[in-house]
C-alpha cells in the first residue's frame, strides 16, 4: 500500500472528512465525507468549483446506501434447484472464468459479451475494454452510456468536432446573454446547477425552454417552447454555433471515452482505424491482430443473447439493463436464454436477480479513482469509508478473472494509480489525451481538464472555452477547429419531424434505474411510485382520476402507473419516470428502434394507448381500450 493510500486509511480510522465526489449524476459535486459504519456523514464542499457546496436531495442521503441492510456482502450463484445461493469468491470466480472458457471454445469468443456502466472510474471503464479485448479477445462490449448521451455525443462530433456534455465550462453559463435548453429539466435533474442560471438571469440574460413539459426549470424560463415531441430538431436548424445561444446535453464523459463502447478504444481512438489499433497494441504489450474490430451496441448486443451468431455467456458491470434498456419484456426473455450471466453489483437489482452468478462490489465511497464530469473536467474519488468484509472492488475481479483465463500479466497492476498510468499512456495522441493528467495535477487544481497532453506544460487548463472559439491562451492543446461559419447541424437542412434528442429527464428524488435511491427512505418517501402525468382535458376523456391506476399500452407491452393530472403537460402527451422495474417500467412501452449513427434506441417518443378501467354500463365487464 503506497503512502497516499496510508494517508486515507488513517483519515478514515480517525473519522476525520475526507473530500470525494457524489457518486449520482455527470454534475459531480464536491462533497466531504465523514464518520463510520452507519454513521457517515455527508456535506457539501464548498472549495469544489463546480457545485460551491451546494448538493440536491439525492447528493445528501447518498451516504444511506453505503450500509443499507439490503447490501450484498457475498457472492451469490445458482444451486441445482436454480436458487441464488452464497458461495465462496474462489467458487465464484472459477464458475466464470469456467462459463467463458465454455463459450468460447464452443461458440468462438465473440460469444462471451460485457455490458458496462456510466457510473464506473475512468480506470474501470478503460480496464474493463481491455480486458474485453486482451483477456476475452471479444468484439462485443458496450455499455448503458449507449442508452443516455450517444445521439447527442454523435451530433456534438458532427456539428462542434468535440464530444463534451458542455463544449464550454459551467461558469461560461453565467456570461450568456441568451441560452437554449432543449429536452432538460436540470433544477430537477442537477438541482445544483441553476444557481449558475441564476448568476446568468441576474446579469440580464434569458433562459429559453423547448420542453414538451412545464417542468421547474421551464417555470424559471423567459420562455418556453412546449414542443410537441420529436421536434426539436426542426427548432435546432440556422441557431447552433450562434454566438449568443447556448446548446449542449449534460452527462458524464469518462465512461465513454476509454474502451467500453463497442467502436473504441482509450482516448476516442476509433477501432477501426489501424493506426489507433497498433499504438493501443504497443501499449498493452499485443498483437494488433489480437485486438477485434467493431462489435455490436448495447441494445444490439442485448438482442443477441442466447441466439445463434448472439452473445452466450455475459458479465454485466455497473448497470441495470432489465430496467435501464429500452422493450424490457423483451430484454428479459433474451436475458433467460442465455447459457451465463454474471452481474456485478452492490444490491440484487432486477437484473442480477436473473443472474447465475453475483458478484458484490465496492460502492463509491470505498473505492479510489478518477471520474470526468460533464464539462471534461477529470477528478478525483478517494477512498473514504472501509468496505464490508466479503466486498471486492471491481477491479480486483477483471485483475482476477484475467488470470484464471491465462492473461493475468497483462493485469498485474500495485495499485488504482498504475492503471491511470496506463490509461494515460494509451490515450496519448487521441482526441480525448489525458497522457497529461496525473492524481497528484488533479489534487492541486480541483480536477484537470481534457485534453491535457503534457505533464510538464507551463500552462495550466483553467477553463474549456466554448467550441467556436478557439483559443491557445485558455486551451493550450489539441482544440479541433471548428469549421469556417456556423456549425454543421447533424439534421441537415430537412424539415422533417426527427426523434427528440435524448436525455434523461430523472425526477429529484430518483436517479437511472433506481437501484440505490429506490432503497433510500427520504427518496422513497419523496416519490414511492412512478406517476403518469396526463393532462385534465385527456385524463375525463378516459374517466381517469388523479391518483388513480392507469394502464398504458404499445407495441411492445403495458405498464400500470398511478394518475398524476396536472397541466404541466401538453394534452397529447403523457410523461412518465423510468426508475421501477417490474409492471411499473417504463422501458416496458419504448421504442428499441436504433438511430442509425449513434444506435441509440428511441427512448423519448413513441405511440401510447390509454388502457381504461372497466364500464360500470358493461354487460361483460371488460375492460375497454381507448386510443
Amino acid at each position: 500500500m503506497d503512502i497516499l493510500l496510508l494517508e486515507q486509511q488513517r483519515n478514515i480510522e480517525f473519522g476525520a472528512a475526507t473530500a470525494t465526489h457524489c457518486p449520482y449524476c455527470a454534475f459531480q459535486c464536491g462533497i466531504e465525507i465523514s464518520g463510520t459504519g452507519a454513521d457517515v456523514r455527508i456535506a457539501g464542499d464548498a472549495a469544489f468549483p463546480v457545485n460551491k457546496g451546494a448538493l440536491c436531495i439525492k447528493g445528501w442521503t447518498a451516504a444511506a446506501a453505503l450500509s443499507h441492510p439490503d447490501r450484498l456482502t457475498t457472492p451469490l450463484a445458482r444451486d441445482p434447484n436454480g436458487v441464488l445461493v452464497p458461495v465462496g469468491w474462489e467458487e465464484a470466480l472459477d464458475r466464470i472464468a469456467s462459463a467463458f472458457k465454455g463459450t468460447r471454445e464452443q461458440y468462438g469468443p465473440d460469444a462471451v459479451g460485457i455490458f458496462g456502466g456510466g457510473s464506473l472510474t475512468n480506470e474501470k471503464s478503460y480496464l474493463l475494454g481491455k480486458f474485453a479485448r486482451v483477456a476475452l479477445q471479444t468484439a462485443n462490449i458496450d455499455y448503458n452510456g449507449r442508452f443516455c448521451m450517444s445521439s447527442a455525443a454523435g451530433a456534438s462530433i458532427r456539428s462542434l468536432g468535440l464530444d463534451r456534455g458542455l463544449p464550454f465550462a459551467l461558469q461560461d453559463i453565467a456570461g450568456a446573454q441568451a441560452i437554449l435548453m432543449m429536452g432538460s429539466n436540470s433544477a430537477e435533474t442537477m438541482p445544483p446547477m441553476m444557481q449558475y442560471f441564476e448568476e446568468q438571469k441576474a446579469a440580464g440574460g434569458k433562459l429559453i425552454i423547448a420542453d414538451p413539459r412545464h417542468t421547474p426549470t421551464a417555470a424559471r424560463a423567459d420562455l418556453h417552447f412546449r414542443l410537441i415531441p420529436g421536434t426539436d430538431a426542426a427548432l435546432a436548424l440556422g441557431l447552433i454555433g450562434k454566438p449568443n445561444s447556448g446548446y449542449g446535453c449534460l452527462t458524464g464523459q469518462g465512461g465513454r471515452e476509454h474502451g467500453q463502447k463497442a467502436d473504441q478504444l482509450p482516448g476516442y481512438r476509433r477501432i477501426d482505424d489501424p493506426a489507433a489499433r497498433q499504438y493501443v497494441a504497443s501499449v498493452w504489450g499485443v498483437p494488433e491482430t489480437s485486438i477485434p474490430g467493431p462489435g455490436i451496441s448495447a441494445y444490439e448486443l442485448l438482442d443477441s443473447l442466447g441466439q445463434d451468431g448472439g452473445v452466450r455467456s455475459l458479465m454485466v458491470m455497473g448497470s441495470n439493463v432489465v430496467v435501464s434498456a429500452p422493450n424490457a419484456n423483451h430484454v428479459v426473455d433474451r436475458i433467460k436464454a442465455l447459457d451465463f450471466l454474471v452481474v456485478s453489483d452492490f444490491f440484487l437489482s432486477e437484473t442480477a436477480e436473473l443472474a447465475d452468478v453475483v458478484l458484490p462490489s465496492a460502492q463509491w465511497a470505498e473505492e479510489e479513482g478518477t471520474m470526468t464530469n460533464l464539462e471534461g473536467r477529470v477528478i478525483r474519488r478517494q477512498l473514504a469509508c472501509e468496505r464490508p468484509v466479503g466486498v471486492k472492488d471491481d477491479i480486483d475481479v477483471i485483475c482476477e478473472l484475467a488470470s484464471r483465463l491465462g492473461t493475468g500479466a497483462f493485469f498485474a497492476y500495485k495499485n488504482t494509480g498504475e492503471i491511470f498510468t496506463e490509461l494515460g499512456r494509451a490515450s496519448a495522441g487521441g482526441p480525448a489525451d489525458y497522457s497529461g493528467i496525473t492524481y497528484e495535477k488533479i489534487d492541486a487544481s480541483q480536477g484537470v481538464f481534457w485534453p491535457c497532453p503534457s505533464l510538464t506544460h507551463p500552462e495550466h487548463i483553467s477553463m474549456v472555452p466554448p467550441a467556436h472559439v478557439r483559443s491557445r491562451r485558455c486551451f493550450p492543446f489539441s482544440a479541433p477547429r471548428f469549421p469556417r461559419g456556423r456549425a454543421r447541424s447533424p439534421c441537415g437542412t430537412t424539415r422533417r419531424r426527427l426523434p427528440a434528442l435524448p436525455d434523461h429527464r430523472a425526477d429529484l428524488a430518483h436517479y437511472q434505474s433506481g437501484t440505490q435511491t429506490r432503497r433510500i427512505p427520504e427518496l422513497q418517501e419523496m416519490m414511492p411510485a412512478p406517476l403518469a402525468e396526463i393532462h385534465p382535458s385527456t385524463a375525463r376523456r378516459h374517466q381517469l382520476e388523479d391518483g388513480g391506476p392507469v394502464t398504458l399500452q404499445t407495441r411492445r407491452g403495458s405498464a400500470n402507473f398511478k394518475t398524476n393530472i396536472s397541466r404541466n403537460i401538453r394534452e397529447d402527451t403523457i410523461f412518465v419516470p423510468f426508475h421501477w422495474g417490474g409492471m411499473q417500467a417504463a422501458n416496458r412501452l419504448t421504442n428499441p428502434a436504433l438511430d442509425p449513427i449513434s444506435k441509440m434506441p428511441g427512448f423519448k417518443v413513441c405511440a401510447v394507448r390509454i388502457q381504461s378501467t372497466p364500464h360500470p354500463a358493461s354487460p361483460t365487464g371488460e375492460a375497454g381500450n381507448r386510443p
